[in-house]
């Protein structure tokens, strides 16, 4: 067995106290820019590991929540209104899912 190292304990003790003082209600919250928060629960998410560009995309689950999609680009979540509903699914099904955010989604549909 290996001693802990401070470095390593201290890691450890940081860890432990993020997931000790995290309230359920910031689990849920998503902070997404330009808009704040939204409730993550009010969206059906799905990770995209097979992308690099984009961690996650969310569409709502009421079709009247604004923003009805979110996701996660390179670490900052931003938020789209209307977006039609074939934009959104094709953009879950799409093979790269950084072409077709730059062909359908970036600078359009916003809040």
């Amino acid at each position: 067995m290996t001693p802990l190292t401070c470095r390593t304990m201290k890691h450890f003790v940081t860890s432990l106290l993020f997931i000790t003082c995290m309230s359920p209600s910031q689990s849920e919250a998503l902070n997404v820019k330009y808009i704040g928060y939204v409730d993550e629960s009010q969206y059906n998410c799905q990770s995209t590991p097979e992308s690099s560009f984009i961690e996650f995309i969310c569409v709502a689950k009421s079709g009247r929540k604004q923003p009805n999609v979110i996701a996660k680009l390179n670490s900052t979540v931003y938020g789209w209104c209307d977006v039609p509903s074939y934009i959104s699914e094709g953009w879950l099904s799409a093979y790269s899912k950084g072409r077709y955010f730059n062909a359908h989604i970036r600078g359009r549909w916003g809040c």
